[in-house]
């Protein structure tokens, strides 16, 4: 019971990311390569996507790789702290500087993406280290 009512209680608080996290589940992906569940989260990897997306309960990955797995863990811790803030604060903020990156606006393609917040904050929620030459790793 306690269980459950924990379950209800996260998903008023981050249901917006639950809803799209949802939609493009069922969307474009109900056909994934792997899906599987840990960590209180649906991890889904296939090649068709961009790159990575975390949307509670739903972690959506290309490829399955340590690094990216852990920092978008990160991002749903995130979405646990932020709640219905989640999309239009770290979202919103992740999403627009992708798109300055890549289309050569402010930064250029050869920025360190995971240099800024919320990218970086993800990245140490989740337990992603940088080595002396800035690579980042997971132990």
């Amino acid at each position: 019971m306690k269980k459950a009512l924990l379950f209800i209680l996260m998903l008023l608080w981050q249901l917006p990311q639950a809803i799209v996290g949802f939609i493009i589940y069922i969307h474009m992906f109900s056909n994934a390569q792997l899906v599987e569940r840990s960590k209180g989260v649906i991890w889904v990897f296939n090649t068709r996507f961009y790159s990575g997306i975390s949307l509670w309960p739903f972690i959506i990955l290309k490829r399955d790789k340590p690094v990216d797995r852990a920092h978008e863990y990160g991002h749903t811790i995130q979405s646990r702290r932020w709640g219905w803030l989640y999309l239009p604060v770290v979202g919103l903020a992740s999403v627009v500087h992708l798109w300055f990156r890549d289309n050569g606006w402010i930064w250029d393609r050869k920025s360190d993406y995971y240099a800024v917040w919320p990218e970086n904050k993800a990245d140490e929620l989740g337990g992603v280290k940088r080595d002396g030459e800035g690579r980042r790793y997971v132990d």
